[in-house]
């Protein structure tokens, strides 16, 4: 009896712990989370892709450097030539896309060969890329050009869909967009800022058509996309105020916002398991896990003190990717939840000696 009550009491202890998170479920789907391993890169990089056995180093000499996932070794080195402005790797993981300033090249990474090279269009007249996408069948480029003269997308912008069998330009889209991606082979989503206004293009690339969603309008603010891009998040300031929303690109309803006392955010991703869960990069060094439903910060992983610029999770693994902004990679694995497993293992015991299995 006496053991009966230790592991009711054990089970009460653990429930009462994992309140703190907000609800069971979040604390089963957070877990807890070790750091691995950390890399450590001489080379200034600007953009960073991940693949399922690869990460992918855009650095600022122009080169993109492939580190092994598992090894923690350097494999191959691809020379760019040109400071590099956009990289992505398409989804099958065979084909990697870089933006410099004159060219885009399409890396065969099977025979790392370049098997295509795309002109930046009026190249020396203020016109950069921004963003780069192949499309999920890898059929099509798409790239987002902007003129530095009127600011990164503030006034003259435009997408241009190349095709990637033939080498010949498909369409113009007129959007001043900062950001593209494929939701799918058919749509296109891209984004735009202007005068603290950001807005969500999703495009029909069949016909041209789109519909747009425009989150509240805020400053200094940060994005990210859900990994399927049915969902959109923003984390921005208004006055003295940190507003964090999360908008149904589906509906183009938003689904939650909050405000709360200003906080310096450096980066948001989605967590994978829960469109509701922001991980947000902080100037300390943290990574806050952030309950947009509950308003709770449900975990903090300690990253350093290096400020957090980009938050990364592996496309299989359960890792994530802290990037600081002194060339520092940490990657972090996911555990169960101590307290979760002890809470199950009270449970099972209590079932056993309630009811003790025949024999």
């Amino acid at each position: 009896m006496n053991k009966f009550i230790h592991k009711t009491l054990l089970l009460i202890f653990c429930f009462a712990s994992l309140s703190n998170f907000g609800n069971l479920k979040a604390a089963e789907e957070i877990g807890e989370w070790k750091l691995k391993k950390t890399l450590r890169n001489p080379i200034p990089f600007t953009f960073i892709t991940l693949q399922t056995n690869s990460l992918f180093l855009a650095t600022s000499h122009g080169t993109i450097e492939t580190w092994n996932w598992y090894s923690n070794r350097k494999e191959h080195k691809f020379n760019h030539g040109e400071h590099i402005t956009a990289t992505n790797i398409s989804i099958d993981g065979r084909l990697l896309a870089s933006a410099g300033e004159k060219n885009i090249n399409i890396l065969d990474l099977e025979t790392s060969e370049v098997i295509r090279t795309f002109k930046c269009k009026n190249y020396g007249r203020d016109w950069f890329v921004s963003s780069i996408a192949i499309s999920p069948d890898t059929k099509f480029l798409a790239v987002a050009e902007n003129n530095q003269t009127y600011g990164l997308g503030n006034t003259l912008g435009r997408i241009i869909i190349w095709n990637l069998r033939t080498g010949k330009q498909e369409k113009e889209l007129q959007s001043n967009a900062t950001f593209v991606a494929f939701k799918s082979e058919k749509t296109l989503i891209s984004t735009s800022y202007h005068d603290g206004q950001t807005t969500i293009n999703i495009w029909n690339v069949q016909n041209n058509d789109f519909k747009n969603v425009k989150p509240s309008r805020c400053m200094s603010s940060h994005h990210a996309f859900s990994s399927d891009y049915k969902y959109f998040a923003q984390v921005g300031v208004i006055p003295n105020k940190l507003i964090t929303e999360i908008w149904d690109l589906d509906t183009q309803n938003r689904i939650t916002m909050t405000t709360e006392e200003y906080n310096d955010v450096r980066s948001i991703e989605f967590y994978p398991k829960n469109h509701n869960i922001l991980l947000l990069g902080m100037p300390d060094g943290t990574i806050n896990f952030f309950d947009c439903n509950t308003k709770n910060q449900l975990k903090t992983l300690k990253c350093g003190n290096e400020p957090i610029n980009q938050i990364k999770f592996h496309p299989t693994n359960p890792n994530i990717l802290a990037i600081g902004s002194e060339n520092t990679i940490q990657i972090w694995e996911r555990e169960e939840s101590s307290l979760w497993k002890k809470a199950k293992e009270a449970v099972e015991d209590i079932v056993e000696m309630a009811w003790p299995a025949k024999k």
